[in-house]
């Protein structure tokens, strides 16, 4: 499960959006923006495109654009979350697209640059919750300081192929239209069929592009979705399976166990 609230809300001429998210997990999505991340509390397993890593308390990443990412962990984390909009720091079309920064502390150790990018979003944080303070000028020369910072000592220069951006076209197509239609039983026959795409090649795709079968990512969006009505519902089990596209109550069961290690009336009772 997990719970957003938004702690600094710019306008429109200051392209960063701040949250603090409390969290046990967080399903597989991408984003079209750079998700910039400082742990705060906790700590989780995080999935990041083909890439697994344990984030503990003070680690800081980035999430690139169009990379699915998921994250999981035996107990509530609190992370800061910063979603950046390339688009609106003045870079051509093209730059901005392909944006791609180099920032894992889990990966790469921490450093005085990681320690520079803290300290720039934690003084936006704390100019931002002090009374009477409110200057558009001071939030933009930091918010431009901070982005000015990634650039230099994270920016990282990837070549997208034309493939590899049809990929992306085509398997955030897909998950958009499970998305919508998550709870009719689907198949990866029907999407083979409905896509005209030979299920190989599916399989292939989301393999390659979430690290997961079909199945594994399908039972993983039910269970998500069914989140809710099991903590704030009285529904039954054998309900909650029929309503979020499982054939029984066995195989939500088998599913919801695979995933979290204990079973949904456990999960139900400890939430």
């Amino acid at each position: 499960m997990r719970e957003e609230e938004s702690i600094v809300k710019f306008s429109d001429k200051i392209p960063l959006s701040f949250s603090v998210i409390k969290f046990d997990s967080v399903f597989l999505h991408m984003h079209s923006n750079p998700q910039l991340i400082i742990v705060l509390d906790g700590e989780f397993d995080v999935q990041i495109g083909e890439e697994s890593f344990h984030a503990k308390e003070n680690d800081v990443f980035i999430i690139n654009q169009r990379v699915f990412h998921q994250m999981r962990s035996n107990s509530e984390t609190l992370i800061l979350s910063v979603l950046i909009d390339q688009y609106g720091f003045a870079l051509d079309q093209k730059e901005a697209d392909n944006l791609h920064f180099n920032l894992n502390s889990m990966k790469q150790g921490n450093s005085k640059k990681h320690d520079n990018i803290r300290y720039l979003v934690n003084s936006i944080v704390k100019f931002n919750t002090m009374e009477n303070i409110n200057s558009i000028y001071t939030n933009r020369a930091i918010a431009y300081s901070l982005f000015a910072q990634l650039m230099n000592d994270f920016k990282s220069d990837i070549t997208d192929s034309n493939q590899k951006q049809a990929s992306y076209d085509t398997i955030t197509k897909i998950t958009a239209y499970i998305n919508d239609n998550y709870d009719k039983k689907l198949s990866l026959q029907e999407l083979s069929i409905h896509f005209n795409y030979s299920i190989a090649y599916l399989s292939r795709l989301f393999k390659q592009s979430l690290g997961n079968n079909f199945i594994d990512y399908y039972d993983s969006l039910r269970i998500n979705y069914s989140l809710n009505d099991l903590v704030y519902s009285n529904k039954s089990i054998e309900d909650l399976s029929l309503i979020h596209g499982f054939e029984n109550s066995r195989s939500y069961v088998r599913a919801f166990k695979k995933i979290y290690d204990i079973y949904p009336s456990e999960y139900r009772k400890n939430h």
